[in-house]
């Protein structure tokens, strides 16, 4: 049993397998910068210091680095939604869907929302490098992923997820269900965000010094650390 794969909302069951399965039995190739003041879904589970930087603008060195991989996430999501849309046995209901709470102040993109059998699935596709494919594989589906999905299924109602794995020729698919102890650990996360942006103020460092692992890859690390 792979890391994360103990909890009953992340399944790699005959659902995910049945969207594989439909995938190679149609013999298909494989071959936005959202920025708003709202919560990106995408970035919720990050450090909140970080998640208010961003909601308040400030441009990162590395802000305009990320064209590329922007671009690349976009093509991905364009080539699979052309691939389901040719299928047989999955239907896109909608995709590019807009997804908002104005209570706990989050928004974000679905990528679609999919029939299989007749049951709707909210899917998102994550296009990822090598190395990433081979954790996934070995210690099962990324954790800020997971949350993001879940959120999208909290949003829409929508009780099944699938999370896609794009990794040029190579694919996986889990299957995540709705948990309500995660969706209310995000909600509150929100609020206390919200307080912080409506008084102006940014929440303490949750980490004793920049040597921690998100500080290392965080894009605010100098400007955070330069602060009281």
């Amino acid at each position: 049993m792979t890391e994360n794969l103990k909890y009953r909302f992340i399944q790699r069951d005959e659902a995910s397998k049945s969207l594989e399965s439909l995938i190679d039995s149609n013999n298909l190739e494989k071959s936005i910068l959202y920025s708003v003041t709202s919560f990106d879904p995408s970035r919720i589970t990050e450090c909140p210091r970080r998640i208010i930087y961003v909601v308040n603008g400030v441009v990162s060195p590395s802000h305009y680095k990320s064209y590329l991989e922007i671009m690349d996430r976009v093509f991905s999501k364009q080539k699979w939604m052309e691939i389901f849309s040719k299928s047989k046995g999955i239907k896109v209901v909608e995709k590019n869907v807009v997804s908002a709470d104005c209570h706990y102040n989050i928004s974000g993109n679905i990528d679609a929302i999919l029939n299989m059998g007749g049951k709707l699935y909210v899917l998102k596709t994550q296009r990822i490098d090598a190395e990433q494919f081979s954790q996934i594989e070995s210690k099962g589906a990324f954790k800020k992923h997971v949350i993001e999905l879940m959120i999208y299924l909290w949003l829409t109602e929508v009780n099944d997820g699938m999370l896609l794995y794009d990794n040029v020729n190579q694919y996986r698919v889990f299957h995540i269900k709705y948990y309500s102890p995660v969706i209310q650990s995000i909600t509150s996360k929100c609020l206390k965000l919200i307080d912080y942006k409506m008084k102006g103020e940014i929440p303490d460092r949750p980490y004793k010094n920049e040597k921690s692992l998100e500080c290392v890859q965080c894009e605010f690390r100098k400007t955070c650390w330069r602060e009281k």
